[in-house]
């Protein structure tokens, strides 16, 4: 979180757990297709950014938002449904 950014992109279930200020960072195509980007998690360790990509493919499955994964070398296109998000959280938690 910056100062001045709106504060409707918070990340209040962080908040709630006792994390610091983050607000929600999502890349939109020009065809408004969300993609979770790891490039866009403002966290310093590696492991607290694939957790909160886990939480943001969790919270947009539920929301029934299609949603695209982009780490380096894995671009996963938006979808929705159990077999994409088993894919998702799959390549997050065997990201190195």
């Amino acid at each position: 979180y910056v100062r001045g950014e709106s504060q409707r992109h918070i990340d209040w279930k962080a908040v709630a757990r006792g994390q610091a200020l983050m607000t929600k960072q999502f890349t939109a195509e020009a065809d408004g297709l969300l993609y979770l980007d790891l490039r866009a998690v403002r966290l310093d360790d590696l492991e607290a950014r694939l957790s909160q990509l886990a939480l943001w493919v969790i919270e947009a499955e539920r929301a029934r938002r299609p949603y695209g994964l982009r780490l380096p070398a894995v671009e996963i296109r938006p979808s929705l449904g159990e077999p994409h998000l088993h894919r998702c959280l799959r390549e997050l938690a065997l990201f190195k």
